[in-house]
């Protein structure tokens, strides 16, 4: 199986930032394998970090890494 395709780790030295309390944070990725199709993912964690709750796709059409990430 081939690697899959990444964009630059442009969050290599970022860290988790707690939102405001009462509010949620949502992040997202997406990873691209040629031949095999698109995933993504999405996390959503309250002001202490807790997972409220996630979700994760398979789409079986292959877009560029810059696209997959806006779907997710």
């Amino acid at each position: 199986m081939p690697p899959p395709t990444r964009l630059q780790n442009f969050y290599r030295d970022s860290m988790w930032k707690a939102p405001p309390i009462g509010s949620f944070q949502i992040n997202t990725d997406a990873s691209i394998i040629p031949n095999a199709g698109t995933s993504a993912g999405i996390i959503i964690c309250d002001h202490i970090g807790k997972m409220i709750a996630s979700k994760s796709i398979h789409i079986e059409e292959c877009f560029t890494v810059e696209i997959v990430e806006a779907l997710a």
